[in-house]
């Protein structure tokens, strides 16, 4: 009797259960069903409209992205922009050597690094230069130096040269170039890939001997115009 009354009592348990069960399933049908129709709604503007269109770039303004934005633009541009050559050389400095007899101008942000040219009449050795630079960019000038060595430990990936001559205004003048692109290591050593080297020598230019290298970086600006101004400055006093 005992174990009938305990399973009676079970199975009434057990109907009551399913009846919370069966009344919760039919309240939740109809939030399912508003839930579905919002999120078919919410794709159907998706594809009707772009997503930027429900972006207010306006409310961004407070808080510096358009500053942000701006100094990134003008970083873009200052990187990409192509390398222009002054066509004013007024501001530049001006080195003169009244030893040697020259002058010649070289840009305002420049700085000698070292000025051990030898006295008139003297040979030179390879630590007697004139060595002005400005970052990756240097120029080297000897006087009087025999024996000239561009090649140093290693070979620059792009090899330019020229020879010099005097004008009838008493001025320097470039002629013969010729460029060497080098790819692979020979027996002057390794290949640097990152600069590129502009070699130019003179035997006997009003008296002197003078060499020249201007160096500066592969993957930068062409800097050969530049070196054209600078040479395009030289002039030759008494």
């Amino acid at each position: 009797m005992k174990g009938t009354l305990k399973k009676a009592k079970e199975l009434n348990i057990f109907w009551r259960k399913m009846i919370v069960f069966g009344v919760l399933f039919v309240l939740a049908i109809p939030m399912l069903v508003i839930v579905i129709n919002n999120l078919a709604g919410r794709m159907s503007n998706m594809d009707s409209q772009p997503i930027i269109n429900d972006l207010n770039l306006s409310s961004f303004e407070d808080s510096g992205i358009n500053e942000i934005l701006s100094e990134l633009s003008q970083l873009t541009s200052a990187t990409t922009s192509t390398f222009e050559i002054s066509t004013s050389t007024d501001d530049w400095q001006v080195y003169r050597n009244e030893e040697l007899g020259f002058l010649f101008s070289f840009p305002a942000s420049w700085s000698i690094e070292n000025d051990t040219l030898p006295q008139k009449g003297e040979e030179g050795v390879f630590d007697q230069n004139l060595y002005l630079s400005n970052n990756d960019v240097g120029l080297i000038i000897w006087v009087n130096y025999s024996g000239f060595d561009f090649i140093g430990d290693g070979m620059p990936a792009r090899n330019i040269t020229y020879e010099l001559v005097s004008s009838s205004d008493n001025k320097m003048e470039l002629t013969n170039r010729d460029e060497f692109i080098y790819t692979e290591s020979s027996e002057f050593g390794t290949i640097d890939s990152e600069e590129s080297v502009i070699s130019v020598f003179s035997e006997n230019l009003m008296g002197n001997s003078y060499g020249f290298r201007f160096y500066f970086k592969t993957s930068g600006p062409d800097y050969e115009p530049f070196f054209q101004q600078i040479i395009s400055t030289f002039q030759f006093i008494e």
